[in-house]
């Protein structure tokens, strides 16, 4: 892997005390499953806190859409490897607007996790964070910066698809905000010897980073893929 195009944040740790006594919870929540039909390019869609978004597949924001997260909110995700992985994409084009608050992370895990509950069988969870990885795909947002690969390159991890490409000559480019979250238990296989491993956290490709988030910005991850390719 190329780490000159490649921005992966490593800011877990940042403001941990406030987010382990958040307020987000995906109690009596109704849940709505999101597939890649759910967002249509050139279309705004609003994710509110008062429901539990289920990524199925993998699910793309197509140029020209955007995507407005409200703090709080609980995005989960369904497990799988491979063609049955489960993921966000921004793509090219297109925004996200994922502003929580230190009270109110976002927070992207998998559909194993009580939100509510400490993430340890003993507290009655389905998932253990000591042991538990991988469970899904996790986040890409793809710019139209400059790189040293090309102008249109696949992602590496995802199938051939238009949508999944980055690069270009806009180094100004912005793909919208992103404050305030956690991504859990992500880093799913795709193909053999391959994860995502770079979606451990947040993967950032062919964009400036500090157009899309703030150099203060708190991100955590918890227990994702550590595996290496």
């Amino acid at each position: 892997m190329k780490h000159s195009f490649l921005f992966t944040l490593l800011l877990a740790g940042l403001n941990a005390v406030a987010f382990a006594q958040h307020a987000t919870t995906d109690q009596n929540k109704p849940r709505k499953t999101i597939t890649d039909e759910s967002i249509a390019a050139n279309q705004k869609v609003l994710w509110s806190r008062d429901t539990v978004y289920v990524l199925s597949g993998f699910v793309y924001v197509e140029e020209g859409a955007e995507l407005t997260i409200q703090a709080g909110t609980v995005i989960k995700a369904r497990e799988g490897t491979a063609s049955n992985a489960s993921a966000l994409i921004i793509s090219r084009g297109a925004k996200i607007y994922a502003e929580g608050t230190a009270t109110q992370p976002i927070i992207f895990t998998t559909v194993l996790d009580s939100v509510a509950l400490q993430d340890t069988p003993e507290a009655g969870d389905n998932v253990d964070y000591k042991s538990d990885r991988s469970k899904w795909g996790g986040v890409v947002i793809l710019g139209r910066a400059q790189n040293n690969v090309g102008a249109n390159v696949l992602v590496e991890g995802l199938p051939d698809d238009a949508r999944a490409r980055y690069g270009g000559t806009a180094d100004d480019d912005n793909s919208g905000v992103f404050r305030f979250v956690s991504i859990k238990y992500s880093g799913t296989v795709i193909e053999s010897n391959l994860s995502f491993r770079a979606l451990r956290w947040l993967r950032l490709v062919a964009e400036r980073p500090w157009n899309t988030l703030s150099r203060s910005t708190p991100v955590m991850m918890v227990s994702s893929s550590s595996a290496e390719t």
